[in-house]
């Protein structure tokens, strides 16, 4: 029975499984970096769309009370201008 043995050195092993270490943590934290940015970025974009959505929604709202008090007073004045014709 022959065992051979290798002399190997720390250096050596540092070598060859630090490289490839490095470059599976150097993509490890871009992808983490990326990610960092990307999450808050979009969080703030979608807060800024909703934002948005609910100040449409509260302008619509609001035009939409001014049109319906225009029209029942359009209406109102119509009625009134109408019976007075009458009466008469």
């Amino acid at each position: 029975m022959c065992i051979l043995y290798e002399t190997l050195t720390l250096d050596d092993i540092h070598s060859t499984r630090g490289s490839a270490m490095n470059k599976v943590s150097i993509r490890t934290y871009l992808l983490l970096l990326v990610f960092a940015i990307s999450v808050p970025f979009a969080t703030v974009v979608g807060y800024g769309i909703y934002r948005d959505m609910q100040q449409a929604i509260a302008h619509t709202k609001n035009s939409l009370r001014i049109m319906a008090n225009t029209m029942v007073n359009n209406t109102g004045d119509k009625i009134a201008s109408a019976r007075h014709a009458l009466e008469q």
